[in-house]
């Protein structure tokens, strides 16, 4: 979502729907670490090859209406190295590549998660997500979920 009153000048809050939503979904970093058949209507082998002296699996993963993105994984370990895609943009029939990839894995309770995430595009540049901790069996407040306000222009 975006929102001119949180500095963002180029569109208004509006909630996310269609293709949109759909490729929030996939964009999200924590997908990486779920079963990418519940993410992707399709998932295609397009061939090994190799990667700083490493063998990989090269993939092409579709959604239903979001450009396809394609997966490059250690043939060894299963770790996703290097995803690209193109971003579909509010107001315009343009998409905008990005490439994001991942480093740094470690195991947390059985998972292999990328402890940094480095995604490039032309639009807002270089965004590294940089992971210090993981914490586990954490007691959940109610006030984590709640959005103050009215965050999506509805009437209440």
């Amino acid at each position: 979502m975006a929102s001119r009153d949180r500095g963002t000048p180029y569109l208004p809050m509006i909630e996310l729907r269609g293709k949109y939503l759909e490729q929030a979904r996939l964009a999200h970093p924590g997908a990486v670490f779920g079963d990418w058949r519940d993410f992707y209507s399709s998932i295609q082998f397009l061939r090994a090859d190799e990667r700083n002296d490493k063998k990989v699996f090269v993939l092409q993963m579709s959604g239903k209406e979001v450009p396809p993105v394609r997966a490059v994984v250690d043939a060894q370990t299963g770790d996703l190295l290097l995803s690209q895609t193109s971003i579909l943009r509010f107001g315009s029939v343009v998409q905008l590549p990005e490439t994001t990839v991942y480093e740094d894995y470690r195991e947390v309770h059985g998972l292999r998660i990328p402890f940094r995430i480095v995604t490039n595009n032309n639009y807002s540049g270089r965004t590294v997500l940089e992971i210090e901790q993981i914490e586990t069996n954490l007691k959940r407040r109610d006030t984590y979920f709640r959005i103050p306000g009215n965050p999506i222009n509805r009437e209440k």
